[in-house]
């Protein structure tokens, strides 16, 4: 029995020396927007901050040209029909929105077009996924003052772009096609209010 038991034991360390799984935090399935949420975004005034949505395989070329589509990583088929229904979901919710800005690049530009049917470029919304690059790092204040300005007009202000810079300022993270929703509050200050997965667009009902 005591030679069983230093077995055992023996095991048991051998297992705890091996890598450990990976943690799975950010797999986790976000939870459906709460109905408050989806009233805050129909009362309008908010930034509504849309990554563009699911893409084909591929990276964009070494060099990439905004006015050719050619060099860049594209919206799949997959991805210009969820654009097109995010925008038809926030029409049914009667969720209102006033100017759309959108990165020049095509992936952002085509789901800017797909959901709301027209779409300002803004190059403070480019990113290149590459934090630790200074041009990258400059480009946070101009993120920021997006962010924090109060829409033009009625409605909510869309900023379409991508993932990289959003998370470098504001450490919220979104998926292709996840929308997180802002508040501003003037002078580079926002408060994260929540955010929407493509999947939860359908379930999400009119607030009573």
């Amino acid at each position: 029995m005591r030679a069983r038991a230093v077995a055992i034991l023996i095991i048991f360390s051998a297992l705890a020396l091996l890598p450990t799984a990976p943690a799975f935090a950010d797999h986790k399935p976000e939870p459906p927007p709460a109905p408050e949420l989806i009233r805050q975004m129909r009362d309008g005034g908010l930034v509504l901050y849309l990554r563009h949505a699911m893409t084909e395989k591929k990276p964009d070329a070494d060099t990439v040209n905004f006015d050719d589509c050619a060099t860049q990583r594209n919206l799949s088929e997959e991805g210009r029909h969820v654009a097109h229904t995010i925008g038809e979901e926030m029409a049914r919710l009667e969720i209102y929105v006033g100017a759309v800005m959108a990165s020049p690049f095509c992936r952002t530009r085509d789901t800017a077009t797909l959901a709301f049917g027209t779409a300002r470029i803004e190059p403070r919304l480019i990113s290149r996924g590459d934090p630790g690059n200074p041009e990258e790092q400059g480009r946070l204040p101009g993120l920021a003052a997006l962010l924090s300005s109060a829409p033009e007009g009625p409605g909510n202000a869309v900023l379409v772009g991508h993932s990289g810079l959003l998370d470098l300022l504001t450490k919220v993270h979104v998926d292709e096609a996840e929308m997180a929703v802002f508040k501003p509050l003037g002078a580079d200050k926002y408060e994260f209010l929540g955010r929407i997965r493509p999947e939860h667009w359908k379930a999400a009902a009119l607030p009573r």
